[in-house]
C-alpha cells in the first residue's frame, strides 16, 4: 500500500471561502468552508459554552470560535458531511437565533 502525505492547499479564486486539500496518491479532495454566524440571544459565557456545545457535537466541524463580544461563532466545517442549514438548526434548537450567515 502507497502513504501520501503530500497535501496542498489552496484559496477558491472565487469566493475565497473554499480550503482544498488534495493528496496525489489516492485523488483525495476534502472542501473546507468558513463561515461565520452571527447569533442573536448571547449575552453570557454561559450561552457561548451553550453554543459551543451546539456546534461541536456535529459532525464535519473542524473547528470553531464564538465570540460573546461580536455575537457570532467562525466555524469551519467540512460540506461534504455538513450544511449550513445543520449548523444553523443546531444552534437554534438551544434558543439561539442565527441572524446572519457570511
Amino acid at each position: 500500500m502507497i502513504m501520501c502525505y503530500n497535501f496542498f492547499v489552496g484559496m477558491c479564486s472565487r469566493c475565497s471561502e473554499l480550503i482544498q486539500y488534495t493528496c496525489w496518491a489516492f485523488k483525495i479532495i476534502i472542501y473546507i468552508m468558513r463561515k461565520l454566524f452571527y447569533i442573536e440571544g448571547m449575552t453570557c459565557m454561559h450561552c457561548v459554552n451553550t453554543v459551543n456545545k451546539a456546534i461541536g457535537a456535529l459532525e464535519g466541524v473542524k473547528s470553531f470560535d464564538t465570540k460573546l463580544d461580536k455575537k457570532y461563532s467562525e466555524v469551519e466545517y467540512d460540506e461534504t458531511k455538513l450544511s449550513e442549514t445543520d449548523i444553523k438548526s443546531a444552534i437554534e434548537e438551544w434558543g439561539y437565533k442565527v441572524v446572519d450567515i457570511k
